[in-house]
């Protein structure tokens, strides 16, 4: 009872976290800088959806046994991320909350559907995962390398400070990719 007393603390402290930056008085923060709209807002929204995940999982969401219901889970959580890492995207939720409104949901949706994945087939998870460090990689080297401003509402150093935060939680992803590969290999 008490573990999910703090999971609910924690899911609500996330949501929060995720949702402040974009309101009236914060949404300046974002509007400010690159590294706290992508390295910290999307993962938090993410984050939001796992925990939300974990505290439904006693009545199970989504039946990942059957492939469709799987590769459906899988699909959005890619795509969505892979959506609000392009930069004609971050550009449109700075000028329309609308667009913020949308990459929250459907970040907090990913987050939801990420964590069901992880009771899935362990190398098509491992695949999943793999695959979404090497996005991060690639996208963090292209922010950093590129000699022109990719989203007009942020600096070029911001946008390669962001590049490499992604870099980073790349290599943090193929470090979590081995850490469940050698977790799924022992059973």
């Amino acid at each position: 009872m008490h573990a999910i007393k703090g999971k609910t603390v924690l899911f609500i402290g996330v949501v929060i976290l995720a949702i402040s930056p974009s309101l009236p008085l914060p949404d300046k923060l974002i509007a400010s800088s690159m590294v706290v709209h992508m390295l910290f807002q999307l993962p938090m929204a993410i984050f939001a959806g796992v925990l939300c995940a974990s505290l439904l999982h006693h009545s199970s969401l989504l039946n990942t046994q059957h492939f469709a219901v799987f590769a459906s889970c899988w699909l959005w959580a890619y795509f969505s991320i892979l959506f609000w890492l392009l930069p004609v995207n971050l550009d449109k939720v700075l000028v329309d909350q609308n667009w913020d409104i949308l990459k929250l949901c459907s970040l907090f949706l990913a987050g939801i559907f990420f964590k069901n994945l992880f009771h899935s087939n362990s190398i098509i998870k491992l695949f999943f995962i793999g695959s979404l460090a090497m996005m991060l990689l690639f996208m963090g080297f292209y922010y950093q390398q590129t000699e022109t401003r990719l989203c007009s509402g942020y600096l070029l150093d911001a946008q390669q400070n962001t590049g490499v935060g992604l870099t980073l939680f790349g290599f943090i992803l193929i470090g979590f990719f081995i850490v469940q590969f050698r977790k799924d290999s022992q059973h």
